[in-house]
């Protein structure tokens, strides 16, 4: 990462970064390089889990890269994230997104046979159609 922060200039205007640990007091030093203004957390996956206590020190682990993010979006569906992130940063925007109804973006699937999915925004309520016609934009 710190490679790819060199390389950018004004020209960019929307930088994207993956920021990824695999082991204990990682993430510290990649704060203190990149502090994003708007953090996504996508997954909690088992690849490095085993060189953690537990899941949830690999979550607190993660979202230390947010202390300094004013937005944090996150699957929300991972209810030990959800508090963690609540707990935390509940003076940040949050946004949690997943499958259940209780995120702010949510998914359903074969909600009609007119319908493959529908996408749940903050209340509003998307079918599929509106998805694939953004697509095309």
């Amino acid at each position: 990462m710190p490679l790819s922060l060199l390389q950018i200039n004004k020209a960019h205007k929307l930088r994207i970064f993956e920021v990824g640990i695999s082991k204990p007091n990682e993430m510290e030093n990649l704060e203190n390089i990149f502090q994003p203004k708007i953090g996504l957390l996508t997954h909690i996956g088992t690849a490095h889990l085993a060189n953690f206590k537990s899941e949830e020190d690999l979550i607190d682990e993660k979202i230390q890269l947010f202390k300094n993010s004013e937005v944090i979006i996150y699957n929300g569906d991972n209810t030990l994230v959800d508090k963690k992130l609540n707990d935390l940063y509940s003076s940040k925007k949050l946004i949690s997104y997943g499958l259940s109804n209780s995120n702010q973006v949510y998914f359903k699937n074969n909600i009609s046979k007119d319908e493959n999915f529908v996408v749940n925004y903050f209340g509003r309520r998307y079918p599929s159609l509106f998805i694939k016609e953004m697509k095309r934009l």
